[in-house]
């Protein structure tokens, strides 16, 4: 409910990895039109990745080899009020989940990312 009523519990919202323990997310200055481009470069060159894009979306399917599996992920760029854009990875539906070389992926391209940031 809306917490009208006395004694109504309010919702609190979790923490994205208790939330959804699947899904991670980094933000971003860019605007999520730029972000999409900057980060599908990254992916193909620096981590070797088949990206794929529907024409005049902002979401990214993805397919790389990382350490010895191949992992999959759906990549958002959603617009965001605490930054730009939020860069949000989440594990595709019909490919298998590895969570380890998932979190990992994830973690390096958050880093290199920000790196790639930084310098502009």
């Amino acid at each position: 409910m809306l917490g009208i009523r006395s004694g109504s519990k309010k919702s609190v919202d979790k923490p994205a990895s208790l939330a959804n323990p699947d899904t991670f997310h980094f933000l971003s200055s860019y605007e999520p039109e730029k972000c999409c481009v900057e980060v599908g470069k990254l992916l193909i060159r620096e981590y070797k990745a088949q990206v794929t894009q529907k024409r005049g979306s902002l979401q990214l399917k993805i397919k790389v080899q990382w350490q010895h599996q191949t992992v999959w992920a759906i990549v958002d760029f959603l617009p965001s009020s605490d930054a730009r854009c939020k860069v949000e990875f989440r594990k595709t539906k019909d490919e298998e989940f590895l969570p380890g070389p998932f979190k990992s992926l994830f973690e390096s391209v958050e880093e290199r990312f920000g790196e790639i940031q930084s310098n502009v």
